[in-house]
This record gives C-alpha cells, sequence and structure tokens, in this order.
C-alpha cells in the first residue's frame, strides 16, 4: 500500500480521532533497539480491541472516545504508574498509510501525491515512550475536536516538506479514496522513529 521511499515517515493525531484503539504487547519492545529511547523495561502494555460492530456497545466513535476517557485517568491513578496513554499501534509495530496533500503545494495528478505513515495516539503517549518534542507541542484533550484537528509530525516529515522553514503551524490533509478530509494543523515536531521495522529492515 505504500511507497518505499516514505515508509519512513510517520505522525499522528490526537485520540478524538481514534476509530478503534489499542495497546499492544509488551515482548515487542523489546526488539525496539532502532528505537533506544523507548525504555521497554518500564513499560507494560496490554491489548484491547473494544466490539464495533453494528448493534455493539462500542458501535459509535462517541461510545468508544468516553471508554477512553474514562479509563486512561483510572490507569494513570494506579500506584507507581507515571503515564498511561494510548495508541493505534506501539513502535515498531506498524502503522496505518493515506496520501496526503500539503496546503500551498499544487499537485495536478491525484494518483502522484505522497503517502506517509500515521499512528493514532492519546495526549502523553509521546512522553509515555521517553518521544521528545523538538518544537511546539504535544497533544492536549482538545485536539482533534471539530475545526481543532492536529497533527504532531516527525523531524523528518517536517524536513521533507517543509525545507528550510518552521513546521509548526504549516498545514496538510488526508485524502481517502479520493476525498479530502480536514486541514490539519502541525502543533509539533518530535524525534524519528522507526515504526515500520519490516520495511525499514528491507
Amino acid at each position: 500500500k505504500l511507497t518505499a521511499t516514505l515508509v519512513v515517515l510517520q505522525f499522528a493525531l490526537t485520540v478524538v480521532l481514534l476509530a478503534s484503539a489499542g495497546v499492544t504487547i509488551r515482548s515487542f519492545f523489546a526488539a525496539q533497539s532502532m528505537n533506544a529511547f523507548v525504555r521497554a523495561e518500564s513499560i507494560f502494555t496490554v491489548r484491547v480491541q473494544l466490539p464495533e460492530g453494528k448493534g455493539e456497545r462500542y458501535e459509535q466513535p462517541l461510545a468508544r472516545q468516553q471508554f477512553w476517557d474514562q479509563l486512561l485517568p483510572q490507569l494513570a491513578a494506579l500506584p507507581g504508574v507515571t503515564h498511561a496513554a494510548a495508541t493505534s499501534s506501539f513502535p515498531g509495530l506498524g502503522s496505518s498509510g493515506r496520501m496526503l496533500e500539503i496546503e500551498g503545494v499544487p499537485n495536478a495528478n491525484p494518483e502522484q501525491l505522497p503517502r506517509a505513515q500515521l499512528i493514532v495516539q492519546s495526549p502523553g503517549y509521546l512522553a509515555a515512550i521517553g518521544q521528545s518534542i523538538l518544537m511546539g507541542r504535544g497533544f492536549n484533550d482538545t485536539d482533534g475536536e471539530t475545526g481543532k484537528e492536529a497533527a504532531v509530525v516527525t523531524r523528518e516529515f517536517a524536513t521533507k516538506y517543509w525545507p528550510g522553514a518552521p513546521a509548526v503551524g504549516q498545514r496538510f490533509r488526508f485524502i481517502q479514496d479520493k476525498k479530502p478530509g480536514p486541514w490539519m494543523t502541525v502543533i509539533g515536531v518530535c524525534t524519528d522513529i522507526v515504526q515500520n521495522m519490516q520495511a525499514r529492515e528491507t
């Protein structure tokens, strides 16, 4: 699905856009030698799959959002817990790929739009895995509301699409099924990360 030249680009959306969340299996963290900042020995993970089928309790996005809004504070309050966060995929375990349009960059052929990797995460996820914000800020609880669509991009992504200019404040949007999504504003730039280990190895 993804072009080989862009698989190393990742950026993240706020948890408000979460469609089906999950935190993944601890054993995979031990293999993150390419992401040295991830301290696997101090991170406990669990996979959560909400029933989202027709007629299920979590069929609607609002119900799923409320689940995470209630669960994460409860986890953060447990003794010894310093961070509690959710993500669609942890480092090295893949991501989703979509076409994107950079604001102000014309492209006459929709089939030649760039593609990039994305993961969805809750506020505090970057801090939980030890990933640093280099410019701007990470997500807060209001990012992702209608009219407040936000993204944190990696340094590699920022350098590729806005060379010589600050990435914070720039906008892009996803193109899915030939339909453009809402414009997303870059609120922060984080350190690079290997999200797709198999792609990096090949």
